[in-house]
């Protein structure tokens, strides 16, 4: 993929893509799918050509960061799943539903705002619920201090809005420290104690995911439905110098070029 041949251009190897995502592959269980994180335009490698190259790879889940990025996939052609991770006002709700895309609800007077919404159009938006174990970011909090499952609940039981998955973050899944592997740890035994719940009042869970780049490194054997790489199917890790768990043969995808203008002999 090039994207530029003046004076300067990146390049993007497509089969190191196609490379990375076997690797991946060779990590996760067999029963294990990949959701391709292309947020912020793909971390800047190009969401359109790559997702477009994944979707050929069969990826068939995508997940970006906004609406607006979701929508510049479907113009590109992704014909595939695309979870947005974050908020989507009102005023664009109703492209969940035009485009077939699949909202992150964030808590639960949020999910109350999207039912209300797609009731009175008369239409069934996909969703999938965020559990905060301990990122802190946006979710419904299922920690020791305060754990809010009865919100979930009731996202599950909603008409309108249609649960089809579930999925927690984790935090320090890259460091090794006693404290942090611990944290780590019991990020999943929230998790799956929330799943159990789920499943203990009735409902189908959908597909449950946790681990971002670093889970899947260091914590391969976990049993979920999708993985979510970002960085690693780009080839490369936040930190070279970080130890993992695992020895994959990552092909770094993007190398940057210049021509050369002259060469000058100088006293």
């Amino acid at each position: 993929m090039l994207q530029s041949k003046s004076r300067a251009w990146l390049q993007v190897d497509g089969d190191a893509v196609r490379h990375n995502l076997k690797e991946i592959k060779k990590l996760i269980p067999e029963t294990t799918e990949i959701m391709a994180v292309v947020k912020a335009n793909c971390y800047g490698h190009g969401d359109r050509q790559l997702s477009m190259l994944m979707q050929q790879e069969g990826i068939k889940t995508f997940a970006v960061s906004s609406v607006d990025e979701a929508l510049n996939l479907r113009e590109a052609g992704i014909s595939g799943e695309i979870l947005i991770l974050g908020y989507t006002p009102k005023e664009h709700f109703h492209y969940l539903h035009e485009c077939d895309l699949i909202q992150t609800l964030v808590d639960l007077p949020y999910a109350k705002k999207l039912e209300a919404y797609a009731k009175a159009q008369g239409c069934v938006i996909e969703a999938h619920v965020k559990a905060d174990t301990g990122m802190s970011r946006i979710g419904v909090i299922v920690q020791d201090h305060a754990y809010h499952i009865e919100e979930i609940l009731k996202m599950y039981a909603m008409k309108h809005v249609k649960v089809t998955g579930i999925f927690s973050h984790f935090s320090v899944s890259d460091s090794h420290t006693e404290e942090d592997l611990a944290f780590t740890a019991h990020q999943i035994e929230l998790f799956d104690r929330v799943l159990s719940g789920i499943q203990a009042a009735g409902f189908d869970c959908g597909v449950r995911h946790l681990q971002n780049s670093y889970g899947i490194l260091n914590y391969p054997d976990l049993h979920y439905d999708y993985v979510r790489p970002g960085l690693l199917y780009m080839g490369v890790t936040s930190d070279d110098q970080i130890p993992i768990n695992t020895a994959p043969d990552f092909h770094p995808i993007l190398s940057l070029h210049a021509n050369v203008t002259m060469v000058k002999m100088i006293a």
